[in-house]
This record gives C-alpha cells, structure tokens and sequence, in this order.
C-alpha cells in the first residue's frame, strides 16, 4: 500500500516504512509520520469495510480517482478487511481505492495484497500505544521480576533481549535486536570490532553479555511454549582472521588484534522445529575454512523463509516490473528435526 500523509509519500512494504518520496522539505521524525501512517491506515481500512456489503469490498478501476467511501459506524479495520480477503473473488481485476483523513490514499490490488495489507496495518498498530495498550506496556520492562532481568543481564543487549521476547509475546511479527554498538567502535567499551586487543574485550566484556542475553532469551521463551513458533537467529556479518596481526580487508590490526574473515564463520539458530543440540558443519583445525556442509549467507536466508512458511524461490516484482526470486538459494533443511 502507498500512503500519502501530508503531501509525502510514505511506501509500506512487509513491516518497514520507507520514505520512497518527499514533495517538499524534509520528512517528519519517523515516529510523527509512522503515528500518522497508523491513523490513516486504521481510518481508510475502517472506512472501506464500512462501505463493503459483508464478505466483499467491489474493486474500482485502476484509473479512477480516489473517492471517499460513505461512513457507517460499527466495523473494524481487521474484521472488515479479513472479509474482503475471504470473499468470493469480487476483488481480483482492479484496485480497491480509498480516500481516508488527511489524504491519505490506500491501493490494494487483490484479496492477497489487503491480506498483507491487514496484516501489516496489525504490526503497525502494535507499535501505537494509543491503540494497544500492550504494545505499549511491551516497552514497561519493570513489570519484568528483578531476577529475571539479572539473568538477562543488566545491560543494553541483556535487556534488548528481554524486550524482544516481550514484543514477540504482545503479537510482533519480526524483532531485530543490534548489538548497541557503533561502526569502528572501541573493543574495549562496545564493539566486537576486535582489530585491537582482541582476547581481554572478548573475555570479559563481550561474551558474557552475549551468553546472558541470548542463552535467557531461549529459555525464556522455551519455558512460555513460544520457542516452538520462533526462530531465533543469531549471527554477525563475518568472523575474524585466524592469524593474528595481519591485514585481510586494508585495515590495521595490532599484533593481538584479528581483522575481518568472512570465509569461515558461525550463526546459531533455534526454535520453529529446529533440531536442538546439534552442531551443524565443521571447520578446518584453524577457522580459516568449511570442511564439511558449508552454509551461504543466503541459505541462511532461505531458511528463514522456510521456517515461516514461505518458499524462498517466490517471485517478486521490482521497482523496474521485473522477475525476482526472494532469494537464491536452498534452505538447510538438515537443520530441522
């Protein structure tokens, strides 16, 4: 859907707003424009369905102009459009177009796309705490006991961590949770960035961090029943060298310092039926290569598509109209029990 909330145009895709277009001067705060996105969606969906005999919304041709639909008090955003998904075709051939407050604009083209449409209109209203209440108290990590929190940790990962599981608990789709931790940061205060001193920050800083954060995140999940229906995926963009004191990307590296390796390296991954316990592939005696069932990056992403029911093999259309697969790639089917 494209929305157009004072005179910019905001394009949704699958969970992420992007600014595709700005008329003039620069775009609001994305919070100020996601709470209006919200607004208009709720209010153009509402509006629509209120219009919409039950179990259909009529299409309108693509090249009509976008009329307001007639009020009618009663309906929700989520029943009215879960209607029109499940009615009989009245949809497929044109565009549903709705004028909604502030002039924003929706374009559906299908049942399938205002499913999706639905769909994204639920994550996106969970971030909006006027709207629910949980979604807001997702963020209260005080209503978390104090020797939970200790076990996730008492920092920034260690506590992410914890919010993760309680936004995915409140009904989010998709968390990203980023190491709190610059470009080129400092080893020694934030990042894993290790081209200088790289045992010490590891040992005592970094590691125990992540072993907190993540290792509570599985068993709390685990113990709630939500581990069964989560992918946790855990990995960086690379390894590190494994030689220390040499240069592999053109940066400088101290003699006890490891630079970037992106040849050999290792994720974690668990929950959605991932087999548990099992150490998949191996490595050479020094890191520096796979010996045995080696993963691309993009198996890794195909897995993902597959553990959410999606055939990474889908094609999509670009910005250009033209043939795209989701991914190239097979996923790890191994890694499931």
């Amino acid at each position: 859907p494209t929305f157009r909330v004072d005179a910019q145009l905001v394009k949704v895709e699958t969970g992420v707003i992007t600014f595709a277009h700005c008329e003039h001067g620069a775009p609001d705060s994305f919070v100020e424009v996601e709470q209006k996105v919200a607004a208009a969606f709720r209010e153009a969906l509402a509006r629509e369905t209120a219009a919409a005999p039950t179990g259909a919304i009529h299409p309108t041709p693509a090249d009509s102009s976008a009329q307001g639909s007639a009020d009618a008090p009663g309906s929700s955003p989520t029943d009215g459009a879960t209607r029109a998904q499940a009615g009989s075709g009245t949809a497929s051939g044109g565009e549903v177009r709705v004028t909604g407050g502030g002039g924003a604009r929706v374009v559906v083209p299908d049942p399938d796309a205002m499913d999706a449409a639905v769909a994204f209109s639920e994550g996106l209203i969970l971030l909006d705490g006027s709207d629910l209440p949980r979604a807001r108290d997702a963020f209260d990590l005080t209503r978390e006991p104090d020797a939970l929190r200790d076990r996730y940790g008492r920092h920034t990962f260690g506590q992410g961590c914890l919010l993760a599981r309680r936004l995915v608990e409140a009904g989010t789709r998709v968390v990203q949770m980023n190491w709190p931790a610059v470009a080129n940061g400092d080893p020694n205060v934030d990042a894993w960035d290790t081209h200088a001193a790289n045992f010490g920050p590891l040992r005592n800083l970094h590691c125990p961090k992540l072993d907190s954060g993540l290792s509570t995140l599985l068993e709390d999940l685990d113990e709630r029943g939500l581990l069964d229906e989560t992918l946790v995926v855990a990995l960086g963009e690379f390894g590190r060298s494994p030689r220390l004191g040499v240069s592999t990307s053109g940066n400088t590296n101290s003699p006890d310092g490891r630079d970037h390796w992106p040849y050999c390296y290792t994720a974690l991954v668990a929950g959605a039926g991932i087999g548990r316990g099992q150490i998949y592939g191996r490595s050479d005696a020094t890191g520096s290569s796979p010996t045995e069932n080696p993963v691309h990056p993009t198996q890794i992403v195909a897995t993902i598509y597959h553990a959410l029911g999606i055939d990474p093999h889908t094609m999509v259309m670009n910005h250009l109209n033209q043939p795209r697969e989701l991914v190239q790639a097979e996923p790890v089917l191994g890694l499931f029990s």
